[in-house]
């Protein structure tokens, strides 16, 4: 996916870059003090927020990072089932054990759509708006959803996994959302880097 231009005499020159989300892309973007500072990278999986909710049953640490190129089987709200094709959109979990009381977790859905929204403004100048309770829009089209799940007791969080999904590069849409839905792709008139786009959400 390198495309490298080659002139006799002179050498090579790197023309363009592939646009892949892996650990090496993101970590050499990544400017956190503990979001993503663990990190798994996948190629497929069927929810990136079931594969977190592994992880933290296994004791991984606040912070944890889960992302993966290809979402099967994604989960929105309402049980609705979210599909990402490779290379076409972000599908990423964040693992935190916060200190907070579980009645006010939810506050932590919209903290997510706030970094978003920040993160667009900062990156492409987007002007992006939160739609209770859990989406991302411009220009009233939906280009993020956000689902947020904790396992906790009465009084105590044992952790909360929030897991974003972003339109970035889709061209094109099932017919029922095309009225709806958008990506950062169509509002840029461009392929958009996903990795820096993560860095940036979690910064």
């Amino acid at each position: 996916g390198y495309v490298v231009e080659s002139v006799t005499n002179k050498g090579y020159r790197l023309l363009e870059e592939p646009e892949l989300v892996t650990r090496e892309a993101i970590e050499t973007k990544l400017a956190t003090k503990w979001a993503g500072r663990t990190l798994y990278c996948l190629e497929e999986v069927d929810s990136t927020n079931r594969a977190a909710r592994e992880l933290a049953e296994k004791g991984a640490p606040h912070g944890t990072l889960v992302v993966a190129n290809r979402q099967n089987a994604g989960r929105g709200r309402r049980g609705r089932i979210w599909q990402m094709e490779p290379g076409t959109g972000i599908a990423m979990s964040l693992l935190l054990r916060p200190s907070l009381e579980p009645q006010k977790a939810s506050k932590l859905t919209l903290v997510m759509g706030l970094a978003q929204a920040k993160a667009l403004d900062r990156l492409f100048g987007l002007s992006a708006k939160i739609k209770w309770p859990n989406d991302l829009v411009i220009r009233g089209r939906k280009v993020s959803g956000t689902l947020t799940e904790m396992s906790a007791e009465m009084e105590e969080i044992h952790y909360v996994i929030i897991g974003t999904g972003i339109n970035v590069n889709m061209t094109c849409f099932p017919e029922e959302l095309k009225e709806t839905a958008t990506s950062l792709c169509e509002e840029r008139g461009c392929r958009l880097s996903r990795a820096e786009i993560i860095c940036a959400c979690m910064e």
